[in-house]
């Protein structure tokens, strides 16, 4: 049963959330799932595109970001990818 245990461990959640970025973003927002997606928006809401930098593991995402376009701007695309490129974009 230890090996499990330690196996466990190791397989843990490793996606942007598995730090503990969900407690960092957590201050003004209020969080409806347990699910990495939407620690992503709401951190890219809190840090723009610098919440690259507070996420590890494994993880790739696109955000299509319309707010500018009701002021008459662009809309904007973000990609985000893990460091090592394990999760395609």
């Amino acid at each position: 049963m230890e090996a499990i245990a330690r196996l466990s461990d190791k397989l843990a959640r490793r996606g942007p959330d598995s730090a503990g970025t969900r407690n960092d973003v957590a201050m003004g927002y209020v969080f409806f799932s347990e699910g990495d997606s939407e620690v992503i928006l709401k951190a890219c809401h809190a840090w723009g595109q610098d919440c690259v930098w507070r996420f590890y593991g494994m993880f790739a995402f696109a955000i299509w970001d319309m707010r500018d376009r009701r002021d008459g701007g662009a809309a904007r695309l973000f990609l985000g990818r893990d460091r090592f490129g394990i999760k395609p974009l």
